[in-house]
């Protein structure tokens, strides 16, 4: 478990010893340091959990098949020329991994005022879902958008809008960006009220709140709200605790950025980074309540991590600042590594390959069974994989 403890201490340390707001990534040891940071992120194996439906796909995907698939047909385009070139999975998807690793990096040092430190919150945040469990086709689109973001900033419409249709291909719910790019024109900072109503709102709607506000909606308009069924049985299985810790922390960082958003409001660039910080924690909010909405705000998580890093060294109390974010960090990503079969234990492609040569079944059960070794009980909805697929 220690190896996911390199580049989270690492980049701490970097950031304590290049403590100038305007440093940037441009050594030639934050080459090597970034690339070993890659490594360890990027080339996860037995790790994860959809790698193993899209190994399968892989292997066993045609032309004729990625014409019949009902929907994001640039993935199923994309995967089978790389597998034409004469790419097997795995290097398939540690490549496309540290393109898209990459694209987030350079873009988020392009903008963060601070970037070693922002280099620790990109790892601390969303790393190990996108990265280590891997929702590939979600991957693949983070990465496209990511290039649309340049467009954004300058407000050029038809570049932004090409490559975000060409994202859908890869997963439909990267559409949302057309709304994001809306919302990115609203000027919250005009508004206390806006302020005041969105701590209240964030603090006290919860999982149950809502569905009573549903059922009684759905009470009056059965057949017009049936569409919502699934869903508000999706409610009832949350939890209904208005207080979580995660909850709590991003609603501190929420009021600390809106408190000090003139440190990051320093030209027109600034306004939109910071216009889309808060728009991820509307999104994350939304998330909270609709699960399947939870990967929205995950978009939108490197203008969070710029506006952090851009306010950190500026602001009042900022080491007492730099202590919660820290600690917050460690004690969730320790909490989501130990407690997960996805993460823990970790192993790398490089070096499973030169150790032994395990088939699919004994790859796909590994992190399991340890899990199982150390819990007495599976993972939640599986049993273990044996015998044929097909």
């Amino acid at each position: 478990m220690f190896i996911y403890y390199v580049p989270l201490l690492s980049s701490l340390l970097l950031s304590c010893h290049f403590t100038r707001d305007n440093e940037k990534l441009k050594t030639n040891f934050i080459v090597y340091y970034m690339f070993i940071c890659m490594l360890i992120y990027c080339s996860g194996y037995m790790t994860g959990s959809d790698w193993r439906n899209y190994e399968l796909l892989f292997d066993n995907l045609t032309w004729k098949q990625v014409w019949q698939m009902p929907k994001e047909h640039g993935f199923y385009i994309f995967m089978m020329l790389i597998k034409e070139i004469g790419f097997s999975f795995f290097p398939f998807l540690i490549l496309t991994k540290a393109v898209v690793f990459i694209s987030q990096i350079i873009f988020i040092n392009r903008y963060a005022k601070n970037s070693y430190f922002a280099l620790f919150l990109f790892f601390g945040f969303d790393v190990l879902f996108i990265y280590m469990d891997n929702p590939l086709r979600f991957m693949l689109a983070l990465g496209i958008v990511t290039k649309s973001y340049y467009y954004l900033l300058r407000r050029n419409k038809i570049g932004f809008s090409i490559i975000i249709i060409l994202s859908s291909t890869f997963h439909i719910s990267s559409l949302i960006l057309f709304v994001i790019y809306i919302l990115s024109h609203i000027k919250y900072t005009s508004s206390r009220s806006f302020f005041i109503i969105f701590i209240i709102i964030y603090i006290f709607l919860s999982p149950k709140i809502l569905l009573n506000i549903f059922e009684l909606i759905y009470k009056i308009y059965p057949y017009e709200l049936n569409i919502f069924y699934y869903y508000l049985q999706g409610i009832k299985k949350m939890t209904n605790t208005i207080f979580t810790f995660s909850g709590l922390f991003y609603l501190f960082i929420f009021i600390i950025l809106y408190l000090n958003k003139n440190k990051i409001i320093t030209n027109n660039k600034g306004a939109i980074i910071f216009s889309l910080a808060v728009t991820w924690f509307i999104l994350f909010k939304i998330g909270t309540l609709i699960p399947v909405t939870f990967r929205f705000a995950k978009y939108l998580t490197p203008f969070l991590i710029i506006s952090i890093s851009n306010i950190i060294v500026k602001i009042k109390y900022k080491e007492m600042v730099k202590i919660i974010l820290i600690l917050f960090i460690i004690i969730i990503n320790t909490k989501d590594i130990y407690n997960s079969w996805t993460y823990y234990p970790y192993s790398n492609y490089f070096i499973e390959i030169i150790k032994s040569n395990k088939d699919y079944y004994q790859r796909s059960n590994y992190n399991k069974e340890i899990y199982f070794s150390r819990f007495n009980t599976w993972p939640k909805e599986w049993e273990p994989i044996y015998g044929e697929i097909f």
